[in-house]
């Protein structure tokens, strides 16, 4: 115990105890001899009469070096003197004090004393020894400090980081969540936004909340879409982790058990998505634009074709007639300039086969019909606007991938987009293309492009899928092979086109694609 001297009062020297007061000293003496806890007994100055084995292993003091010195042996400066002020005041009028003091062993080391002093009265009430008891608490005050230390250097760095922080528990409720997240908070009117992240977990990866913190699942990297309001979308990478939270009352100290969280960590990369999809977009803007291209050259090429055969066709006849007449027909001399027309029109016909620009063989991976949708409407809807034709899509939300070549399926998408586009300026109803993309009760996906156009009239459903036919009155210069190549696309992919009349008017492209159509992958089976 180190109560210092009593401020107000000069230190009196130690009064030799009476025989009753030995014998109260004995009893104290015997009573404390054995505890862990370093304690003393002075009288009313302070001054010491007895200390036990634990203050001398404590203080490196020896009882014979403290008896009758003062308390104030062990103050250290460290403690301020209003602490010394309060302990008098309180013990001097009977009470016990509580507190903490830095004393001074032996040695000169200071350590931290958790005091608890007791005033011993005698039969008339008045204070006749103090007991001190105290421990040292070194330790556990550096323990408080380092926790009081990192919790303030945690709480600065969750306060200012950039990223959303939000600890949830099993039942999806938001225990604690920083500024960001909080701001966040508030552009969605106070809506939950943790549950965005937790519903994008479940829906992407097929984990409950539950397993996710019973189990300790960790997921990392998994985007999320935010929508604030029509015009506005934002994205954030999303990565969450299990935290366990023991039980810290006094029945959980032979447990580990506690309750289960998830923290949530999620970074804006907003503008960093804005920029993978204007390059991307423009990456299949090249890429689209470099294939229309070649098929424009393929289509001129063919067209080209088609116009020479016919003709060759009939050089052919005639000459396999002039053949069978022999030599002495009227029309002998014609043989052989037939022969040389025909050989020179073979001639440039195999040319032009040969300059026939060749497509490179494409991959097959899994594609999501929803993002071919989305990428053929960035590059097409400046185009869309200025003719005044607006597009409503209708996206599924979640769409199973299929595996195909994306470039192939990229035209397709564009051919019919385009023949609704050429179906409305032909006159129609409406100035609008409707997209609907879905699945089958097969499971297969499903992709209708509906238009106002004018319909099928009469025969044209014979003749819609013949090359080079156009039935459009208004587009006469359109070479007329979108439908056939979009047909040929959606064979090759091993799926079926179907187009018909709609009962509100124009038509509609139904195109359904096999899930398995190119792999029978069935990793290829996954959610889009």
């Amino acid at each position: 115990m180190s109560t210092h001297t009593n401020p107000d009062e000069k230190a009196l020297p130690p009064a030799e105890p009476s025989g009753s007061d030995r014998v109260a000293l004995d009893v104290y003496r015997q009573a404390i001899e054995h505890v862990s806890v370093a304690a003393s007994i002075t009288d009313v100055n302070a001054n010491i009469l007895y200390a036990n084995p634990a203050f001398e292993r404590l203080t490196g003091y020896s009882q014979l070096e403290v008896r009758g010195h003062n308390e104030s042996l062990l103050s250290d400066k460290a403690t301020p003197p209003e602490v010394y002020r309060d302990l008098w005041k309180t013990i001097s009028s009977g009470e016990v004090w509580k507190g903490r003091l830095v004393n001074r062993r032996k040695n000169g080391t200071p350590y931290l004393a958790d005091l608890t002093v007791v005033p011993v009265l005698d039969e008339a009430g008045r204070v006749k020894h103090f007991l001190g008891m105290h421990h040292d608490v070194t330790d556990q005050h550096q323990l408080e400090r380092r926790v009081e230390n990192q919790d303030a250097l945690l709480s600065s760095i969750i306060e200012a980081a950039p990223v959303l922080i939000a600890l949830v528990n099993i039942e999806g409720e938001v225990m604690f969540s920083n500024p960001a997240y909080k701001m966040l908070r508030r552009d969605l009117q106070g809506e939950n936004v943790a549950a965005h992240f937790l519903d994008a977990f479940r829906e992407s990866l097929s984990v409950s909340l539950h397993d996710m913190c019973e189990k300790g699942f960790d997921f990392s990297a998994v985007e999320v879409r935010v929508n604030l309001s029509d015009d506005e979308t934002r994205w954030f990478a999303c990565t969450a982790s299990k935290v366990q939270e023991h039980d810290m009352s006094a029945a959980g100290y032979f447990t580990k058990d506690g309750r289960a969280g998830l923290l949530l960590v999620a970074s804006d990369i907003t503008l960093q998505r804005r920029r993978y999809e204007e390059a991307r977009t423009n990456a299949v803007r090249a890429l689209m634009a470099e294939q229309q291209m070649v098929q424009g050259m393929r289509e001129v090429i063919s067209g080209a074709i088609f116009q020479m055969q016919g003709p060759l066709n009939v050089m052919s006849a005639a000459a396999q007639m002039l053949e069978r007449q022999g030599e002495n027909g009227h029309d002998a001399p014609l043989k052989a300039p037939i022969h040389e027309m025909l050989n020179a029109g073979n001639a440039a016909l195999e040319r032009l086969k040969a300059a026939m620009p060749r497509t490179a063989d494409e991959p097959v991976g899994p594609v999501n019909i929803n993002e071919l949708v989305r990428e053929v409407l960035d590059i097409s809807i400046d185009g869309l606007l200025r003719q005044g034709i607006f597009v409503d899509w209708r996206p599924a939300q979640i769409l199973p991938n299929i595996p195909g070549r994306p470039n192939a399926l990229r035209s397709m998408i564009k051919y019919l987009v385009d023949n609704a586009i050429l179906a409305i300026k032909d006159g129609g109803s409406g100035r609008e293309v409707v997209i609907i993309t879905g699945t089958t009760s097969d499971g297969d996906v499903k992709l209708e492009v509906r238009d106002f156009g004018p319909g099928l009239q009469g025969d044209l459903r014979l003749k819609i899928y013949e090359p080079f036919f156009t039935a459009w009155k208004k587009t006469r210069s359109r070479p007329g092979m979108g439908l056939v190549l979009a047909r040929q696309i959606v064979t090759d992919q091993g799926g079926s086109l179907e187009i018909e009349n709609v009962m509100s008017g124009g038509c509609k492209a139904e195109v359904v694609l096999a899930a398995d159509g190119l792999g029978h992958d069935p990793d290829y089976e996954q959610e889009g």
